[in-house]
């Protein structure tokens, strides 16, 4: 069972299986970045009582959404404070990949003052960078996959788990893994 980037899977497959290989190449992923914020209450205009916020990109803003930890998670941030985790990059903004952690934090800053009213400098901040990270579902990847599972099929023991397949969300990708872990021992008992 191969639970790792469809990248490293096409390396591992392709002396058993270069169509398989070939196909797992061609599953294109994005990378983005997590800029985790703290500050003090009085900096943040908005209430923040909400999870957070998704930001279409007709609004012209280079943050793809942030969460309000401080609010969804009480104790996160002192009583005074507040934690924002803010997304941003994916497929449309790979520019951000390239820029430093300071530009990245100042591109973020910039978004959060006009969504939320935010004024002030964070007393907290962490870059988490996550590169080619999230697997892009373009048009032809329904069909991608018939042709990956197809293959997959064609060696015994042996399945695909992950995020790149038929699903980025955590329950998608652990059916993945227990669907290819069961397929992995139906084969191993037919075998015996």
């Amino acid at each position: 069972m191969l639970g790792v980037p469809a990248s490293t899977a096409a390396t591992i497959v392709s002396t058993v299986s270069p169509n398989l290989s070939a196909e797992l190449k061609m599953i294109e992923f994005a990378g983005a970045a997590v800029v985790s914020l703290g500050f003090d209450q009085q900096d943040v205009s908005h209430s923040l009582r909400a999870a957070g916020m998704i930001i279409p990109k007709v609004a012209g803003k280079r943050i793809l959404a942030a969460s309000f930890s401080s609010s969804k998670f009480p104790g996160r941030a002192p009583p005074d404070a507040v934690l924002i985790r803010t997304f941003i990059g994916g497929a449309l903004d790979m520019g951000i990949a390239s820029l430093a952690d300071e530009e990245v934090v100042k591109e973020v800053l910039i978004d959060l003052r006009t969504t939320i009213g935010l004024h002030g400098n964070p007393s907290i901040v962490q870059v988490d960078r996550w590169h080619r990270s999230m697997p892009q579902y373009n048009i032809g990847h329904v069909e991608r996959m018939k042709k990956i599972r197809q293959a997959e099929a064609q060696l015994q023991s042996f399945g695909l788990a992950g995020s790149a397949y038929e699903g980025v969300g955590i329950p998608q990708v652990i059916q993945s893994g227990q669907i290819a872990a069961a397929n992995a021992i139906k084969d191993q008992a037919i075998s015996e």
